[in-house]
């Protein structure tokens, strides 16, 4: 395979005339998805065409990529063809490998073959064989197999729908963790303003009280200043009183003494 997920034959390395495979399984591997495993001869080391399941049904043929490898010579090939779309009721499924080589391939089955069954690719472009060991497929089988394939295509219809009304459900649980979680930011933001608002009331307070405190205290200071001062008066006013009062007793003994000097 090359970066682009296709290949091209390469002209020294042509596809043999006879290519056979050696058909294990084909069958529903999942509601959408088919699967082959079987054996490749007949194939020459090279680059090939991505493996294509194509399936005609009653709106036409839907192409099927592969998922896995592309096929080795005498290895075991597995591949997965996933539907791009819903699975619907097919007559034919072809498995395309490149240019002129289509095998026709015969209904799913859900089991494997007991015996491989042998496709090959004659050199005519774009012949389709059919079943060397396997007879075609009666009727009845179709219409079991279609019927098989409608009972998965039911069954994946019910899974859809079981993982949309979980979905649905998940989606609703998380709306309504995002409403409660709305609710309780909201209840948040509320109480966030409510203690804003205490806060800067109690700020506010604290300031006035502060305010206050400062002018009690300058009142304060000037009634001590003021008290202060009226005690250096009184003291030195006490201190004149004093030293005239002495001075006073000082002429009264000046007198006595006078006094008794007459006598």
């Amino acid at each position: 395979m090359d970066a682009g997920g296709a290949g091209i034959r390469s002209p020294d390395r042509p596809l043999r005339e006879d290519l056979v495979l050696e058909l294990e399984r084909f069958a529903w591997a999942a509601p959408d998805r088919l699967e082959v495993v079987g054996r490749f001869t007949g194939l020459r080391n090279g680059r090939y065409d991505q493996p294509i399941l194509v399936v005609h049904g009653a709106d036409g043929a839907h192409r099927l990529p592969a998922a896995g490898e592309p096929p080795v010579e005498g290895a075991v090939w597995h591949a997965e063809f996933a539907w791009r779309e819903a699975p619907v009721a097919f007559a034919v499924a072809e498995l395309h490998l490149g240019p002129g080589v289509v095998l026709e391939l015969p209904a799913p089955s859900a089991e494997v073959e007991s015996r491989p069954v042998l496709w090959s690719r004659r050199s005519r472009p774009h012949h389709r064989v059919a079943a060397r060991a396997a007879p075609e497929a009666s009727p009845e089988r179709l219409n079991a197999e279609l019927r098989k394939m409608s009972d998965l295509i039911s069954d994946l219809g019910a899974a859809v729908l079981r993982t949309q009304e979980r979905e649905q459900t998940e989606k609703e649980a998380i709306e309504a963790r995002l409403r409660e979680a709305s609710a309780q930011v909201a209840a948040s933001g509320s109480e966030i303003d409510r203690l804003r608002e205490a806060l800067e009331q109690s700020e506010s307070a604290r300031n006035r009280a502060e305010a206050d405190a400062l002018r009690r205290i300058e009142s304060l200071r000037a009634e001590l200043e003021t008290a202060r001062r009226d005690a250096e008066i009184s003291a030195a006013q006490a201190r004149a009183a004093k030293a005239e009062a002495e001075a006073g007793l000082a002429v009264v003994s000046r007198i006595r003494e006078v006094l008794g000097h007459e006598r």
